[in-house]
């Protein structure tokens, strides 16, 4: 009987793998000519891991979200051990980022967007007339608190109705990355220079106050675990210090396999701390004891493959 044309597709590493038999003779099909194509599980384009600035864990769909600063410019998802996947290109210049409800809310330019977590369409684009917003958090109803890094301001802003006002006009340093503590009424954030202090802000009436002159410069981004201890990010030593409640005893957690760590994100879920390299383009995750636990890079290369395509062929 003639031999048809047997084509196939599978789904492997983050790319889709197609493959087409065709015969070079329709009545002997003992030739045949084999047609392979590859692109990528997302689109044509495959996703990478290029100038990480910012990370947030999405508990409802069990992956990480980072901003994407160069190209390709864009909001990744990223799954431990995975290659990356586009969440989102619909951004100009991303920076923090953080999950409330079912939205992602992203810092992007002197704006701030929402994308819809299921498909990443655009919800929300809100002007906030903002220099270079940076740091993003949140008090997990409906207001979000954004600093901006190069006006040295910090915004309040109500995301049932988009109104916004500025909380601090003038922080005196540059300001990076945020925590709301509600149980002490308060909005933490750390801060660029020598000697970066940890600063605190005050919800009752937007005081300013420094909690800590930490010995670090460059600090960048600041977490939490669920004992109350807190992680920041620091460029100058390339490393994460731990602080306790009280922002004393800071103790180096992580020091090497990173580069310019920039705003880390602490899940608490499996108290892994989950690291955006911005000098070598990686996301690193650590361990509770913080060892270097799973790279995901755009020089993420799978070696070993081998792919065994069986198929009959009528004579």
């Amino acid at each position: 009987m003639p031999f048809k044309e047997i084509s196939f597709g599978f789904q492997r590493w983050g790319f889709v793998f197609y493959i087409c038999l065709l015969p070079q003779n329709q009545n002997h099909a003992k030739n045949f000519t084999i047609l392979f194509l590859l692109t990528s599980s997302s689109g044509l384009i495959a996703q990478t891991i290029n100038g990480p600035e910012s990370v947030e864990y999405d508990v409802a769909n069990n992956r990480y979200l980072v901003s994407n600063r160069s190209t390709p410019i864009s909001i990744q998802s990223l799954v431990p051990g995975q290659s990356p996947t586009l969440f989102t290109s619909n951004v100009s210049s991303p920076a923090g980022l953080e999950i409330l409800g079912n939205k992602l809310w992203v810092c992007d330019g002197g704006r701030i967007k929402s994308y819809n977590l299921s498909n990443g369409t655009l919800v929300n684009n809100i002007n906030l007339s903002g220099t270079f917003l940076n740091g993003i958090t949140s008090d997990g109803g409906h207001f979000l608190f954004v600093s901006d890094y190069s006006a040295k301001k910090i915004y309040r802003v109500n995301t049932n109705t988009n109104a916004f006002y500025t909380m601090v006009s003038n922080t005196v340093t540059s300001p990076n990355g945020m925590w709301y503590d509600g149980a002490n009424s308060r909005l933490l954030f750390v801060n660029w220079g020598s000697n970066a202090p940890v600063k605190a802000i005050s919800l009752a009436d937007s005081a300013v106050t420094t909690v800590v002159t930490t010995t670090q410069t460059n600090c960048d981004g600041i977490g939490r675990d669920a004992a109350g201890n807190y992680y920041i990010s620091s460029w100058t030593p390339q490393a994460v210090y731990k602080y306790n409640s009280s922002f004393g005893s800071p103790t180096s957690v992580v020091s090497s396999g990173i580069s310019n760590p920039a705003d880390i994100y602490y899940n608490t879920a499996n108290d892994t701390i989950a690291v955006p390299n911005s000098n070598n383009n990686t996301v690193t995750f650590h361990s509770p004891f913080f060892r270097k636990k799973i790279i995901s890079s755009a020089n993420e290369k799978h070696r070993d493959i081998d792919i065994a395509i069986k198929f009959a062929v009528a004579h």
